[in-house]
């Protein structure tokens, strides 16, 4: 195991560095496509800023998987809080550029017409991505850095020291953000089949957002199962602020339980939209 440990750091240090220059990004993730035998259709990307609604609408995709499985086998489906570690597990800029192995997903990810949802948090990337699928969640930056802060920063023991305050971090984050938010208007071209989806819209009508997820797939959704998924992801509180990392789902003991519970319990109805106006937190 510790051997193993060590050559993925390697592979990291060496490779990692490397997909950050776009040609090389390409043929890397080509490489890698072609040692699965998968195509670029058969994946579609999750690109987004982080806290914007990665974890809720891989729930909502998750259940709705097994919902239809449930429909055509009989059974039911329960509340499942690692649904999307196991459907879900791979980053593409580790695991479709040969940084990392790749993790095989729950195979019953075929009901949506793909292989994998790799997810990643990063700018619109022309040339390794043309021709590919790419679903793109945003927000409200200030709203973002807000819940980065309270989510991520002021609870976990190990980061706590980084940012003393909400304004430092958007101090830190704010140009890069706006980089990735920024690199995803205007996209119709390059090849790149892109839908964008604000987290807003996927707190306010999850239902209606997955719906146009799986008809962009070009599947027809099945509206009950729909609300029911949607009805499902909201049993996960943490997803419905913009969070979901494992350490919300699954405590540990790093996190300060009562800071992120208590941020999570008073904007869970509202899905913190509009809490950096709410504490007034200044650009």
């Amino acid at each position: 195991m510790h051997m193993r440990s060590f050559i993925q750091r390697a592979r990291v240090a060496v490779l990692k560095p490397l997909t950050q220059y776009d040609a090389l990004a390409r043929l890397m993730f080509d490489i890698k496509l072609l040692l699965l035998s998968l195509r670029r259709r058969d994946l579609v990307l999750l690109i987004t800023t982080t806290k914007t609604g990665t974890h809720y609408l891989r729930f909502l995709l998750a259940y709705y998987i097994l919902l239809l499985e449930a429909k055509e086998n009989g059974g039911s489906v329960e509340v499942d809080h690692g649904l999307v570690d196991r459907f879900f597990p791979n980053s593409w800029h580790t695991s479709y550029t040969g940084v990392l192995p790749r993790i095989a997903p729950d195979p019953r990810i075929k009901k949506l017409g793909i292989v994998d949802i790799p997810r990643s948090h990063m700018p619109l990337r022309v040339a390794p991505w043309c021709k590919t699928r790419i679903i793109h969640t945003y927000r409200d930056l200030d709203d973002q850095a807000v819940v980065s802060w309270f989510t991520k920063y002021a609870c976990d023991h190990r980061l706590s020291s980084e940012f003393s305050t909400i304004q430092d971090l958007m101090d830190v984050t704010r140009d890069a953000n706006q980089l990735q938010l920024d690199s995803f208007k205007n996209n119709g071209r390059n090849r790149i089949n892109c839908l964008r989806l604000s987290f807003e819209s996927i707190h306010q009508k999850p239902e209606k957002c997955l719906a146009l997820v799986i008809s962009w797939l070009g599947l027809e959704p099945n509206l009950a199962l729909c609300k029911e998924a949607a009805f499902l992801t909201r049993q996960t509180p943490s997803v419905l602020v913009g969070g979901g990392e494992k350490w919300h789902r699954f405590p540990s003991q790093h996190i300060d339980q009562k800071i992120l519970n208590e941020f999570i319990a008073e904007y869970t109805q509202t899905g913190a939209i509009g809490v950096a106006k709410v504490l007034g937190v200044q650009k």
